[in-house]
């Protein structure tokens, strides 16, 4: 089809373009919530080597990779770098990388860590193959229209998000004023100025109107607050009290928002509805704004809320069912990540008489409280520990909202140290009330392992790990000189 230009519209329409480029100038100048994030490289796959993985008995199906990389673009251009990339089992952030693959990298603490495909290539190749697809069927008039569409998506991409950002309590306004800016554009480019455009943006923009009213009508008619945990705590605690069962479950992270609700509106009135955290451990998101280790001070301190942390998936199932049966208690659990693959000892079905632990394999002088995710590492540092010549006692704790009494003043006749290893922070934690319970007493000494109460950005688990000792030879070596200051 043979495109044919209109001479007498080329004044009106260089006008327009001229405008549009003066209102996008002006757009681009806006703030656009430019962060602190370290900029990315592109990069090139040159070799993988698929590594044991060290993590599987934290993080189960996760991978770890020896990656090659040449750098493309950025202050090492050109460089060659070896890197230690890890997936954890997530299809929605896991990158498996191949070799001759061109990837997105970001600099991170002295080295480069993978942080997405580079798509651009094959985006930019699907948007040549529309344009030249619109143009050659839609001629003269498909070319106006990718003009105004690539102007559209600009003016939604920076100016819409830049002036949101700038003034956020006026969204609708602002959406009212882009939408009616592209629709404006669209038909003065696209159809000209006449009768029928002006039909189409009285049409178009009375839409947005009418639909910015109904939008505002029915946020506030129902109260959509978008990502609100706090709402749906309370939520949960009112089915709860009106006989339902209400089940709700975020990562431990988003929990900390809800203190207020979970304390005053289930804990007070006691109303029996289950709280799922996941993502409970350093062993999982580790960035500074979502690390989930600092739950067990929060949660298992709030009086009426029963706080469990199962230590496999035997006894997380066990524990749930019970959970949604029962009408006494708000009941949270610590959803594992990790921990026994085969519970070593019968999971109970009833969980009714609170704070009971449960002891996995009976021992003498030494006593291993393993909380939740670190029962297994209990269990490993036990068998080291057994191979000089000390057989301990091993314990899992199941609730950490309380302590079993009974099986602590027990542990006094054969016992001399107490560890206590919990995923989370030490302060306030689970094994500060196992020391606080011994006290003063002169047979007993206990030690705590935990993480300490400090922000981690972007850290490697398993450094971090190793940097507060939460590692089964660690913890070996760590109770045999105990021992042997104390003979």
């Amino acid at each position: 089809m043979k495109i044919q230009p209109q001479p007498r519209r080329l004044g009106a329409f260089l006008t327009l373009c001229f405008l549009i480029a003066l209102a996008l100038y002006g757009l681009f100048h806006l703030p656009g919530g430019e962060g602190d994030e370290p900029p990315t490289c592109k990069a090139q796959i040159l070799a993988v080597e698929e590594s044991a993985n060290d993590m599987e008995k934290f993080a189960p199906g996760s991978e770890k990779y020896y990656v090659t990389l040449r750098l493309d673009s950025g202050p090492d251009e050109g460089e060659e770098v070896r890197i230690v990339h890890r997936t954890l089992n997530n299809p929605a952030f896991d990158i498996h990388p191949k070799e001759g693959e061109s990837i997105l990298v970001r600099e991170e603490h002295g080295s480069y860590a993978i942080v997405d495909y580079d798509r651009l290539p094959g985006v930019l190749w699907l948007l040549a193959g529309f344009a030249l697809a619109l143009i050659l069927f839609g001629g003269w008039t498909g070319l106006k229209s990718l003009f105004v569409l690539l102007f559209a998506v600009l003016l939604i991409a920076k100016g819409l998000i830049s002036l949101i950002l700038f003034s956020p309590t006026h969204i609708l306004l602002w959406t009212f004023l882009i939408g009616s800016l592209i629709t404006l554009s669209t038909q003065l480019v696209v159809n000209g100025c006449n009768m029928k455009s002006a039909g189409a943006i009285v049409g178009t923009i009375g839409g947005i109107f009418v639909a910015g009213l109904l939008a505002l009508l029915a946020i506030h008619a129902t109260y959509l607050t978008g990502i609100a945990e706090e709402h749906a705590v309370a939520m949960a605690s009112g089915l709860a009290r009106g006989g339902a069962r209400p089940i709700f479950g975020t990562y431990s992270t988003f929990f900390q928002r809800v203190y207020d609700q979970m304390a005053q509106d289930v804990a007070v009135n006691n109303n029996p509805a289950v709280f799922l955290s996941t993502y409970a451990t350093l062993y999982g998101m580790n960035d500074v704004t979502h690390l989930g280790f600092f739950d067990i001070p929060l949660f298992a301190n709030i009086p009426n809320l029963v706080f469990l942390a199962p230590a496999g998936l035997e006894e997380y199932l066990a524990v749930l069912r019970w959970a949604i049966a029962q009408t006494a208690h708000p009941v949270m659990i610590r959803v594992p990540v990790m921990g026994y693959e085969t519970s070593p000892y019968p999971v109970r079905t009833d969980y009714s008489a609170l704070n009971l632990y449960q002891v996995v394999t009976e021992g003498a002088e030494v006593a291993i409280i393993g909380a939740g995710n670190f029962a297994q590492m209990a269990s490993d540092a036990a068998a080291e520990l057994a191979k000089d010549g000390v057989h301990a006692t091993v314990i899992n704790p199941i609730f950490l909202s309380g302590l079993d009494t009974e099986l602590l003043d027990g542990l006094k006749a054969k016992h001399r140290l107490i560890l206590t290893l919990e995923d989370g922070t030490l302060e306030g934690g689970f094994g500060q009330k196992i020391a606080a319970y011994y006290g003063m007493d002169e047979h007993i000494r206990v030690r705590c392992y935990g993480l300490s109460k400090e922000f981690h950005d972007r850290y490697n688990p398993e450094e971090l790990a190793r940097e507060h000792h939460l590692t089964a030879e660690q913890i070996v070596a760590d109770t045999l000189r105990t021992l042997k200051k104390k003979e």
